[in-house]
């Protein structure tokens, strides 16, 4: 993730050294751990991000960016697996894995279907924007623009999502081995396909660190494997504390590097 987000602020010229990318991650982390859905992680990016570049568009189009390339990527997983399992002996309920599959992979040609619209139809695009409010106009012309320059960037681009599905890969392994050292036989393509869909959702502000929204999730997904709610309470909790030890290391970090780092900024 820190290697993502300073590939993107690289690209819209508030560059950043690794090491402090590492800092803000670790950091913003922390606080949206103990946010709902992780939302202040967002807010103290993009806070980050303004001292670089005080133009709020271009901020809210990057930290907007950074939120769907996430997203994006987990989605896909979602789509590639679930439809790989189609085609393969599957150990769960076929019903729930063609809904998943059918429904994930709908969402990810739709995406690219709307991004390939809206680079084709710039000028009918401006049109319409034309038509808006010029604040709000504005707005929407950064964000567009912030969009299309990146999204143009092939390098960039293949960079950046290569980092996000790394990152979506590792936490499903994690949350794979959290199954089997509960003595759970499932197999791993399963995890990798239905796991993004519980982080996702964890995204969502409702509760504090994703607590009651990761287990009930994971009941719901997972019971086809005969995960049972106690064995999604005990995974949820151990992914819990794990995440609990990062959100710790952040504030450790905060602590012992935020000086240097805001003298960097000054």
């Amino acid at each position: 993730m820190a290697a993502r987000w300073k590939l993107i602020l690289d690209e819209h010229e508030m560059p950043i050294p690794f090491f402090e990318s590492v800092y803000i991650i670790l950091v913003s982390g922390s606080v949206g751990f103990f946010s709902p859905g992780g939302v202040a992680a967002d807010f103290l990016k993009g806070h980050h991000a303004y001292k670089k570049d005080k133009n709020l568009s271009t901020i809210a189009s990057v930290v907007l960016f950074d939120k769907l390339v996430g997203v994006f990527s987990m989605l896909f997983l979602v789509s590639l697996c679930s439809t790989v399992l189609l085609f393969m002996p599957y150990q769960g309920d076929y019903g729930t894995l063609k809904l998943v599959s059918y429904v994930s992979s709908f969402i990810v040609m739709g995406i690219f279907f709307c991004v390939a619209i809206l680079i084709s139809f710039e000028a009918q695009v401006n049109k319409q924007l034309a038509k808006c409010p010029q604040k709000i106009r504005k707005i929407f012309i950064m964000i567009y623009k912030v969009f299309k320059s990146t999204a143009l960037n092939k390098s960039l681009m293949i960079k950046v999502l290569s980092l996000s599905f790394a990152m979506q890969l590792l936490r499903s392994l994690m949350f794979y081995f959290i199954l089997t050292s509960l003595s759970i036989e499932i197999a791993v393509m399963s995890v990798i396909a239905y796991f993004p869909i519980v982080f996702m959702l964890m995204l969502l502000p409702i509760t504090v660190g994703g607590v009651g929204v990761r287990e009930s999730a994971t009941f719901v997904l997972f019971s086809q494997f005969d995960v049972n709610l106690e064995y999604s309470i005990g995974s949820g909790l151990i992914f819990y504390g794990i995440q609990l030890l990062v959100a710790v290391l952040g504030i450790f970090t905060y602590l012992g590097f935020s000086t240097k780092v805001s003298d960097r900024n000054d």
